[in-house]
């Protein structure tokens, strides 16, 4: 007669069976020396300004992400600790554990204008925390750009580097209709990239001026990168 048993084994050297999945956490062998939920001992989980497990003490770890954007990791007092005012941390690499690491000033990055990861448009600076074009707020995308110090609107068919402001690879995924002066979508693979090969003098307003096939061996040359962002 066979029956279904459960086996009972040690866990290897170094790591210890906390019973986690009676608490819905993973179950089998933890590292108490790295573990955040288990740190030092069975079910001490790291928490608010020491969210990390070192050395199976709770701490902080300056390329971890849980110390957040507005603090970093104080490595020689192992506590998140608060950026100055107007500063933020928007990275982990390169991160070394000192008030440095809040790099990024909120007031004035492009890249990070308010809040981490806000990108303002091309040709547009942060002033304050809010991106804007020249003295007025921020162009209306995707149907403007910001061309020296003014927002200007997509209005003619050949205003193809209006519509082909984002860091795309290939820029030039929408056209502009003239009628709504909206910019609109290519269809899928396709691309309106004559504009960079002026006088273009074959757009009308519509998805045939899409006349480039991205995937096509040899068409991608002809769809020119984003100039960079002045600020």
């Amino acid at each position: 007669m066979s029956s279904n048993r459960f086996l009972c084994t040690e866990c290897p050297a170094g790591l210890v069976a906390c019973g986690n999945e009676l608490r819905g956490l993973a179950p089998g062998c933890q590292n108490l020396t790295n573990n955040n939920f288990n740190c030092g001992a069975c079910g001490n989980k790291c928490s608010g300004d020491q969210p990390n497990c070192v050395g199976a003490t709770c701490g902080c770890s300056a390329t971890s992400l849980l110390c957040g954007t507005s603090k970093f990791c104080d490595v020689a007092n192992q506590r998140c600790q608060q950026c100055p005012a107007g500063r933020a941390n928007c990275r982990t690499n390169g991160n070394t554990g000192v008030e440095a690491d809040c790099e990024v000033d909120l007031n004035t990055d492009a890249d990070n204008c308010g809040v981490c990861g806000n990108q303002c448009g091309n040709g547009e600076t942060c002033v304050n925390g809010k991106c804007q074009c020249g003295t007025t707020p921020s162009c209306t995308y995707p149907n403007e750009i910001c061309d020296n110090g003014a927002c200007v609107e997509c209005t003619d068919a050949t205003d193809d580097l209006i519509c082909s402001k984002d860091n795309n690879i290939f820029l030039e995924s929408r056209f502009c209709n003239p009628t709504t002066r909206q910019c609109e979508t290519c269809p899928a693979g396709f691309a309106d990239c004559d504009a960079t090969k002026l006088p273009s003098g074959t757009d009308n307003g519509t998805t045939s001026d899409c006349e480039t096939n991205i995937a096509q061996t040899g068409q991608q040359a002809n769809c020119k990168p984003l100039v960079s962002r002045s600020h």
